[in-house]
């Protein structure tokens, strides 16, 4: 029997016994429904089931209550236990509006594409609403494979390529793309058209013109396939994320497939996602002509530390960040008003039993916001700095008084604010 019906029905004398037994249905109903932990722009944080979703409100319902957050002032949602995919996607389908769509299988005829969603349903929409479409073929996996796929998707393509296997490779036709069927891709060549085996084709990427600009989204969507819905319009309704994304592709998660809500786009930007005015590094020791290797090593690094290990400090790993090595400068203007810079300042912990001392400075627009020792000697420090106004931020790390010795400074999750 549902927990609601039942509370209407055991009563005390006196009442108090029918409210706690509420009070433990209502937990029971709290603790069964999936768990998320919601991040707020402040930097608070608070866990429990959503209770209710739409364009400008998240409820989350607790033990001792409901919660109602304003989507304005929240960063992310992220489910605590991540269920296991009950089956792993053939395909990945990414939409012009960013929107990346993990299926089971993909075909089109005549412009229209047939895009079946992993753990959801058979959709139906325009092909030129699509930049790629990319065929998985688990044998040929590898971070090769990936570099090369990357590549071909970055440009603007002046035609549709046809990306082809190739002995552990992949190959790239200009062309137009026509009809894909389960077996078959038509490619049309100078004038004449072939039917490719689907089996030789790694992926589609598809010539756009320059489109309309897209409505802002309110969140992106990830579910435990791999799919990235960037919302436009999203509603829980009956256990299900009802998902728009900004070129109209719609379609429904169920909240247990839910990954992660994220609310901070426009709000939260990571250093690590911005490319640098400028970067240069100074050695203590330095040579009279630069050396190649040298350089490389110390360049400024994105999401990883200085040796390509995961950023880690104080134990504990973290997914975003950069890494610098003494003596650095790294300059960033930014693209927008921004109140706060936030970071958590270490030397990494695989440095540590080394040493470190970098004297570390952040700077915007000419002017000393934080100055300070980081050394490996100590704990991690965490940074929260006014920026109102700012349009250059610059990060120096300098020598400190073990001069270079294991200077592996990372500035972990360092990001700005609105």
């Amino acid at each position: 029997m549902h927990p609601s019906r039942l509370v209407g029905v055991v009563k005390g004398h006196d009442g108090r016994f029918g409210m706690r037994m509420m009070n433990t249905f209502v937990l029971i109903a709290v603790l069964g429904a999936p768990q998320f932990d919601v991040q707020t722009l402040d930097g608070g944080s608070l866990s429990g089931a959503i209770a209710a979703l739409d364009d400008q409100t998240l409820v989350v319902e607790q033990a001792d209550g409901k919660k109602d957050l304003n989507l304005k002032d929240l960063l992310s949602a992220s489910a605590k236990e991540i269920a296991q995919p009950r089956e792993n996607p053939a395909v990945l389908v990414e939409l012009s509006d960013g929107s990346r769509i993990a299926a089971a299988e993909f075909q089109s005829a005549n412009g229209n594409a047939r895009i079946r969603v992993m753990g959801g349903a058979t959709h139906e929409m325009p092909v030129k609403a699509l930049r790629y479409v990319r065929f998985f073929d688990t044998a040929e996996s590898s971070e090769k494979l990936d570099a090369q796929w990357n590549e071909f998707i970055a440009g603007q393509p002046a035609g549709d390529l046809l990306v082809t296997r190739k002995k552990g490779a992949m190959d790239s036709t200009d062309g137009v793309v026509g009809d894909v069927t389960a077996e078959t891709v038509a490619f049309t060549l100078d004038g004449d058209t072939l039917e490719v085996k689907r089996s030789k084709v790694a992926g589609l990427v598809f010539a756009h013109a320059a489109g309309d600009e897209l409505p802002e989204i309110v969140g992106t969507v990830t579910d435990i396939y791999g799919s990235r819905f960037r919302a436009s319009a999203v509603k829980l309704d009956a256990g299900k994320l009802e998902v728009a994304t900004p070129l109209g592709f719609t379609t429904a998660v169920s909240l247990s497939d839910v990954a992660q809500l994220d609310f901070s786009s426009g709000k939260v930007l990571y250093l690590s996602d911005l490319d640098p005015e400028s970067f240069t590094h100074e050695p203590f020791f330095g040579p009279q002509q630069p050396i190649p290797s040298l350089n490389e090593f110390y360049r400024l690094r994105r999401d990883v530390g200085l040796e390509r290990n995961p950023l880690k400090l104080d134990g504990r790993l973290y997914r975003k960040g950069i890494a610098m090595h003494s003596r650095s400068v790294v300059v960033y203007r930014l693209p927008g008003r921004f109140r706060l810079f936030k970071a958590l300042a270490g030397i990494d912990d695989a440095a540590r039993a080394a040493g470190g001392d970098v004297a570390l400075e952040i700077q915007g627009d000419g002017k000393s916001l934080w100055k300070g020792s980081i050394r490996g000697s100590e704990a991690a420090h965490a940074l929260e700095l006014a920026i109102s106004g700012v349009k250059r931020l610059e990060i120096v790390a300098d020598f400190g008084e073990g001069q270079d010795v294991a200077d592996h400074l990372d500035l972990c999750e360092a990001r700005v604010t609105k």
